[in-house]
């Protein structure tokens, strides 16, 4: 195959992989398991290479920018709320807890993440690269959210939880840096566990998931210039997978709402498709080996 031909097959792995970040970051799927898959796959049948477990961080990226602008009124009503409890105290009383108790709790729920994350990160550089690791995490992750499925629907908007739950739901977010186990699915079943109502819930999630993708892309490119591996990604490849994830995401985020499809009777559904798909690629990969 000429260097062409193969530069080539690189490019198109990588629109491919941006479309799969794009539609697997915003549903309880794990993205991660899906690219990892994805990546064992193309290496495999098409000789693609050069996508690390850093790579992933990069692309995410453009999902980042998607949820940015999808969510950008929330996340201005509560920049503001933050602004006006952290800088204007007087104006805050125990009558009001909740104004300064949400971005508190938010900072913990976020230091608690990264403080997990950090230490579970050699585990999930491990796992992305066994693709047999990544079916059994994927099938736990669908078992994970089958129970919540099952649990009772609370009512709570996220500015009425306690320290103790943004804690507990930072700490699932943390993780949730394991390939398989979903961030978005993480985080989402904490908040339902405390008691959020569905929507809060999801928007809760994705407003945590903000400052964890961008930082997430920080240190992995720290260590990447460290290891001096920053030269052996693709760049064109990875600027556009980014961009397609963008959009992927932004057109899909406005098709779920629409249709209602992130609802929480549809979690059984990603449950299942959890599952099955666990098993459908342990059994490929088992079989190709």
């Amino acid at each position: 195959m000429s260097a062409t031909a193969h530069y080539l097959i690189e490019l198109v792995g990588h629109i491919f992989l941006g479309i799969v970040q794009g539609l697997a970051e915003i549903v309880p799927i794990s993205s991660s398991a899906h690219l990892g898959l994805a990546r064992t796959f193309l290496e495999e049948q098409l000789d693609f290479h050069g996508f690390t477990f850093s790579a992933v961080s990069f692309l995410r990226l453009g999902t980042f920018v998607a949820i940015l602008a999808f969510y950008l009124k929330d996340i201005l009503h509560f920049w503001h709320t933050a602004k006006q409890s952290l800088f204007h105290p007087q104006e805050t009383t125990w009558a009001n807890a909740e104004r300064w108790l949400q971005p508190i709790g938010i900072l913990l729920s976020l230091g608690v993440t990264a403080l997990v994350g950090l230490a579970l990160r050699p585990v999930a550089h491990q796992a992305f690269d066994q693709p047999l690791a990544l079916a059994v995490l994927l099938i736990l992750n669908g078992l994970i959210l089958g129970a919540t499925a099952r649990y009772p629907l609370g009512h709570r908007r996220f500015n009425e939880l306690q320290l103790r739950h943004y804690l507990f739901i930072g700490l699932c977010q943390g993780i949730a840096v394991i390939p398989g186990i979903s961030r978005l699915g993480a985080t989402l079943c904490a908040g339902l566990i405390c008691g959020l109502g569905w929507f809060e819930a999801l928007k809760l999630s994705f407003l945590l998931a903000l400052p964890i993708m961008l930082g997430a892309s920080v240190v992995m490119g720290l260590d990447a210039q460290a290891a001096g591996t920053f030269a052996d990604l693709n760049s064109l490849g990875l600027l556009i997978g980014i961009i397609v994830s963008a959009s992927t995401a932004y057109g899909a985020m406005r098709l779920l709402q629409r249709h209602r499809l992130h609802a929480h009777d549809k979690l059984s559904n990603f449950a299942g498709y959890c599952i099955l798909t666990g098993l459908f690629a342990g059994t490929f990969f088992v079989l190709l080996a």
